[in-house]
């Protein structure tokens, strides 16, 4: 609903809680009914590749004569596959990097060689800023930037970035709302975010144990791990660094 009426979102919600349904249905919407179209962005690019997979597993099941044109491009797409994405229209939803979209901007100024991107950017209707807690420090600042020139860009090749409206997703932050009109650039138009914090997906059972600190942390990890194994668990642990990760193997 919220984007419906024009508003920028911000969901806030636990890992596996459905954040990507929220949007992907209503910018698969739009592109189906306008010539509107989508601007992906992913901080790696294997969180990219997993995403726009699922995003076209999610257009191949339209009917045959209804088709959103799914592109990905990485820095390991080579200059003729990013032609061919562009040829002979723009793909709808374009799935890319900070670091992409930073070089791909610079062909804004060229005109005859830059005009499939030109003409992306004059229809583009959606900016979806997935893991969006990762843009901090340095990054961050470096990415705020790059959203005032992505805004730049679209207003200089005719398009409305008034009009565009922005999509955060994370399941770890603790100013989402700021961060959100920080990067967006509406600052003096709160009212435009629709923050959404709370999640109705189910989730399992948790166990929490907390150990009494020793000098054998290894050994008390590896332990538990075992303890996991023989019951048939599979789950993550976090390390502070790769020598604790191959002490713990051993």
């Amino acid at each position: 609903m919220a984007l419906r009426s024009g508003k920028d979102i911000s969901i806030l919600t636990p890992t596996a809680s459905g954040k990507t349904w929220c949007f992907n249905i209503a910018v698969m919407e739009s592109c189906l009914t306008s010539n509107a179209v989508a601007l992906y962005l992913y901080p790696l690019k294997a969180l990219a590749s997993d995403q726009i997979s699922k995003l076209r597993s999610l257009v191949a099941a339209l009917p045959a004569d209804v088709q959103v044109k799914v592109g990905l491009m990485t820095g390991d797409t080579s200059m003729a596959e990013r032609q061919r994405l562009f040829t002979p229209t723009p793909p709808q939803i374009l799935g890319v990097s900070p670091d992409l979209l930073h070089y791909q901007l610079y062909s804004v100024c060229k005109k005859a060689e830059g005009e499939p991107f030109r003409e992306f950017l004059r229809n583009l209707r959606w900016v979806v800023i997935d893991e969006s807690h990762t843009y901090v420090g340095t990054f961050g600042a470096n990415f705020a930037n790059l959203m005032r020139r992505l805004r730049v860009a679209v207003d200089s090749v005719g398009g409305d970035s008034t009009k565009v409206q922005f999509v955060f997703s994370s399941a770890t932050i603790g100013n989402p709302a700021e961060m959100a009109l920080r990067f967006s650039g509406r600052e003096t138009t709160p009212e435009q975010l629709q923050l959404i914090d709370k999640s109705g997906a189910k989730s399992a059972g948790r166990t929490i144990l907390s150990l009494k600190p020793s000098s054998t942390a290894n050994p008390d990890a590896a332990k538990i791990i075992l303890s996991l194994l023989d019951k048939e668990l599979s789950g993550i642990c976090f390390c502070n660094n790769r020598s604790s990760v191959k002490n713990l193997l051993g």
